[in-house]
């Protein structure tokens, strides 16, 4: 059977949608388009908050499924046994509380179109198996179900994880992690397409200032310098954040905002502690062992107050 997309099982986002002026960030669009006419199934990476899930929506949107519907799920999200009645359905009486016609799952719904698993590495162990059977026999089997169900899926599959590091640890099914990586992108985190920051920060700042009526002015060099030289560890979302912070503390009607609206951490930005201690918990390292180390946190607590004197010093 097959499910026509709606507004809940909708890709919203193409590639048109995305913003981007670095060439790191342009390769990876250009592989991902390239990516988009296959039917194979797709491993995006990435850390948190560089917009995964938009590309998967862009992948799906250029693809020959891109009529069909597209299904997210996070991974992570919901406990195993909840995960595995959403993604692969029950019949009638599959456990108490079961509706009585039984329900559809996630991966029934993505029929004829996309499957997005999101943060595929937090995925149980129980249900990346039942995943491989599927992706392998292109059947589902509901939970207290008997029956096969054929199913016509791509999956695209995201994860801000090392899934090889974690197979490594048995946290992983190797085969699994090469049924989905036919296919892989990576995206840059923002540290590594510095063009890219004031480019999106313009866009989110344009975006608020229309939905309160107004224009908004463009970011100075001096501004987008200033928005390069802090490293952005939450991506694009942390972005966000940043411009929501500033137009809530700028003053009414500001259309033009200023390095004071930023927050404190981005515009002044403290020294890094030091990281190199020793740790007080278990027996000491035998022989001159113990003194080395005291050595080295000592060296690296100096350095550490150093900086911070001349960052008082300015």
């Amino acid at each position: 059977q097959t499910y026509q997309k709606d507004e809940g099982n909708a890709a919203r986002l193409t590639f048109q949608d995305m913003l981007y002026a670095d060439e790191t960030m342009a390769e990876a669009v250009t592989a991902a388009r390239q990516m988009a006419d296959s039917r194979s199934n797709v491993l995006i990476t990435g850390e948190s908050g560089v917009g995964k899930e938009i590309m998967a929506q862009a992948i799906h949107n250029a693809s020959p499924f891109a009529n069909g519907p597209f299904v997210a799920i996070n991974c992570g999200a919901i406990a195993e046994q909840l995960l595995e009645s959403e993604l692969f359905g029950y019949d009638e009486g599959a456990f108490t509380g079961a509706l009585k016609k039984g329900k559809i799952g996630l991966i029934e719904l993505a029929n004829n179109g996309t499957l997005f698993l999101d943060e595929i590495g937090d995925a149980p162990l129980s249900i990346q198996q039942k995943l491989l059977r599927v992706i392998q026999e292109k059947k589902v089997t509901r939970v207290a179900g008997r029956q096969p169900i054929n199913v016509n899926v791509r999956i695209i599959a995201a994860t801000n994880q090392d899934l090889m590091a974690l197979a490594a640890e048995k946290k992983f099914r190797l085969d699994l992690y090469y049924r989905l990586n036919v296919l892989s992108v990576r995206i840059p985190p923002l540290r590594q397409r510095k063009k890219d920051i004031p480019v999106l920060f313009q866009a989110f700042l344009s975006r608020q200032l229309a939905s309160a009526g107004l224009s908004a002015g463009r970011l100075t060099a001096a501004q987008a310098a200033e928005l390069c030289r802090y490293d952005w560890p939450g991506n694009i979302r942390e972005l966000q954040n940043c411009v929501e912070y500033a137009m809530n503390v700028c003053e009414k009607n500001c259309h033009l905002l200023e390095t004071r609206h930023l927050p404190g951490y981005i515009t002044d930005p403290r020294p890094e502690p030091p990281l190199e201690v020793v740790r007080a918990e278990g027996p000491a390292p035998e022989g001159g062992a113990a003194e080395t180390g005291l050595k080295l946190a000592k060296g690296a607590i100096e350095r550490y107050l150093i900086l911070e004197a001349l960052h008082e010093a300015g």
